[in-house]
């Protein structure tokens, strides 16, 4: 159960996703990530949420970082990676493209961007699918040189800027995977959703695989 850990976001909710598939894991809120340590921790799951405190801010982006650095692996989603990605790893993720406020809930065409495990299953039957956007979902532009970005859309750059739709990276020993959206969705699309719990499901899988 310590092994992964949910930090709670006011948008998202990964605990739900790892209680559907009754995968343990441990859920906490942010002033208690941030007091805590977690010395079994393989695995951080960030939900989308407000901004933090600016006097916590550094402090909690620090131990983000440190924990990938040393090994462990991070996923996160939507407004997530503003500080965490942004501040924490400034050479991967450049910058917020725009942020899509006062926007309608919305889905987008995404296509494969590159081969990968993770992406198994995630296209099952034809080359794209659709994904479903929040009205305020950040959209971000990152070191496509030393950045993975798995899943692409035509689509949402045309109509709002951005390209990348998820994105992986290795730092040291550590790995990061970021969605874009949310990874608990109450409404959207079906092929969207099952794209991105089957997405989790290969991150986890690879963490968690017996020659690791």
């Amino acid at each position: 159960q310590d092994d992964i850990v949910v930090v709670k976001g006011d948008f998202d909710q990964m605990e739900k996703i790892l209680d559907l598939y009754e995968i343990p894991h441990t859920t906490v809120n942010r002033d208690q990530f941030r007091k805590r340590k977690f010395p079994n921790m393989k695995l951080l799951c960030l939900n989308c949420d407000q901004q933090p405190p600016p006097a916590q801010r550094k402090e909690l982006v620090e131990k983000v970082r440190r924990f990938v650095v040393r090994g462990g692996w991070l996923i996160t989603s939507d407004w997530a990676v503003d500080p965490y990605l942004t501040s924490g790893f400034p050479a991967k993720v450049l910058r917020v493209v725009r942020k899509r406020r006062n926007q309608p809930d919305t889905t987008v065409t995404v296509r494969r961007q590159k081969m990968s495990p993770l992406l198994e299953g995630v296209f099952p039957r034809r080359a794209v699918t659709e994904w479903w956007l929040e009205d305020a979902s950040f959209m971000v532009e990152v070191n496509d040189r030393i950045v993975d970005v798995l899943i692409v859309s035509d689509d949402m750059k045309r109509r709002f800027g951005g390209h990348a739709v998820a994105f992986t990276w290795r730092e040291n020993k550590g790995r990061v995977l970021h969605l874009l959206g949310h990874f608990y969705q109450k409404d959207g699309n079906r092929s969207g959703l099952v794209a991105m719990q089957r997405l989790i499901i290969n991150y986890l899988r690879e963490r968690f695989s017996a020659n690791r």
